[in-house]
């Protein structure tokens, strides 16, 4: 018979025999973080899979291994994303005094530098 354990206690463990665990848990944090955003915005265009495949020039199960967070994609490939949403992707650095971003991908800019008419979503 399996012994059940809660979460945190298998977590616990670990960390504590993995001098390195804390790191691979924030990078897994970023890929399933990212996964989500892609989903959502996917979904917030009425957009299916097999479309946004379509207009990224990759596959159905490629979308699908992106939003299951099991890939860890490039800046090449995060920049076709934007464009295949028509959105400007922003990289956002916050060291708590200066918050910076710099475009990933997107439009012409204004003088603001911002993407006329676009809105910013931040992962």
């Amino acid at each position: 018979m399996t012994r059940h354990r809660a979460w945190r206690d298998v977590r616990a463990e670990r960390a504590a025999n993995d001098p390195d665990f804390e790191e691979k848990a924030a990078r897994a944090r970023l890929r399933f973080d990212l996964a989500q955003l892609v989903y959502d915005l996917r979904q917030d265009r009425g957009l299916t899979q097999r479309v946004l495949a379509e207009r990224l020039g990759t596959t159905q199960s490629a979308i699908a291994r992106l939003e299951g967070g099991g890939t860890n994609p490039t800046v090449e490939f995060l920049q076709r994303l934007g464009n295949a949403l028509g959105l400007r992707l922003l990289l956002s650095v916050d060291d708590s005094s200066e918050p910076r971003s710099i475009p990933v991908s997107g439009t012409t800019t204004n003088h603001s530098g911002r993407a006329a008419g676009a809105r910013d979503k931040h992962v």
